[in-house]
């Protein structure tokens, strides 16, 4: 396969991958639907600083320590509790924050940067996602495969925003207040599933 076809491929898979339900992609569009486009563009770059990190560490030669149980144990309880607390902040705010104005909501999302980084490095699957998914790549020397993946990532998430800004027009406050149950309620299953996997792992290496 040439080289040109392989980053095409590369592209494909992470924009593909980058659109598939997960909590990064939730709280994109959970908070753009809930707090504008701004709001949700503050967390794509959290996350997107996240994919760098990866990308770097990965560029470095550290694939097989990110890929170690140690560190996929710690990656699972830090993503699995803080997904609870971003539950517990999503189905605590919905009753309350309708009637705010603009400048208490930013106040109030103004951690959308941090959120989206937290996130994402205590996500061990997107790890798991790179180091599949970008190392063999490296391998063959395609260094201008990683941009080419940030960016098609960077692509999806943006879809997602734009299209989620121009769905929020024609939203109503009951429509709100249902999403943000429903999200709430999808990161207390990705919360407890890291929380579960946390304690297979646990078992993996102790035993």
């Amino acid at each position: 396969m040439e080289t040109t076809e392989k980053i095409i491929l590369l592209c494909l898979m992470g924009f593909f991958g980058a659109i598939t339900p997960g909590p990064d992609i939730l709280l994109v569009l959970k908070t753009t639907l809930r707090f504008g486009m701004f709001q949700g563009l503050k967390v794509l770059l959290g996350i997107a600083s996240g994919w760098c990190l990866y990308l770097a560490l990965i560029y470095a030669g550290f694939s097989h320590w990110l890929n170690t149980p140690i560190l996929q144990l710690i990656l699972s309880f830090v993503g699995g509790f803080y997904l609870l607390y971003l539950a517990y902040l999503t189905l605590s705010a919905s009753s309350y924050t309708y009637n705010l104005n603009t400048e208490e909501i930013n106040n109030i999302r103004k951690d959308g940067f941090i959120q989206g980084l937290i996130l994402n490095l205590s996500n061990p699957k997107a790890i798991l996602f790179f180091i599949f998914l970008v190392t063999p790549f490296i391998e063959e020397g395609m260094k201008i495969g990683l941009i080419a993946l940030w960016c098609s990532l960077f692509s999806a998430f943006m879809l997602v925003i734009i299209c989620a800004s121009i769905i929020k027009k024609y939203m109503n406050a009951k429509i709100f207040s249902i999403i943000d149950t429903l999200c709430g309620v999808l990161f207390v299953c990705f919360g407890w599933l890291l929380c579960f996997e946390c304690g297979l792992l646990s078992v993996k290496i102790y035993t």
